[in-house]
This record gives C-alpha cells, sequence and structure tokens, in this order.
C-alpha cells in the first residue's frame, strides 16, 4: 500500500514497482523519499543520483544500486 500511495497517479512498470517496493521494505520511507519526489516532477537524472543517498549502513549500497538500476 505505501508503494501505490507514493506512486498514486504515475503508472510504474512492473520493474520499477518492484524496485520501489524492495526500497520501502528496506528503509520504510518510501512516503518520504526524495528521489520519489524527483521522479513524480520529471527530474529523472537528480532522482537517480538521490536514491543513493539512503546507503547506511554500508553493507546496504548493493542493494540500493540494484533497487536504482532496475528502476531507472
Amino acid at each position: 500500500p505505501g508503494v501505490n500511495k507514493a506512486f498514486d497517479g504515475f503508472a510504474l512498470t512492473e520493474e520499477q514497482f518492484a524496485a520501489a517496493l524492495s526500497f520501502h521494505y528496506n528503509t520504510g520511507a518510501i512516503g518520504k523519499a526524495d528521489w520519489v519526489k524527483l521522479w513524480k516532477v520529471g527530474k529523472e537524472d537528480e532522482a537517480y543520483r538521490a536514491i543513493m543517498h539512503w546507503r547506511k549502513p554500508p553493507e546496504i549500497v548493493g542493494r540500493r544500486t540494484r533497487e536504482r538500476d532496475l528502476f531507472f
């Protein structure tokens, strides 16, 4: 439900939904993530970079990179 609410009014591909769901499952923060807001206003390059701001602990970087690559 959190992912659907965050992207309400926007059509996501299956891959984008899977990436957003993974991000939300891991962080619980899809509703407040800057990368989502940036993507929704068409700032895809900025959103692509901003998703990587969520990289604590350092062990999560691989997962976040895969989510970013899947979404974008």
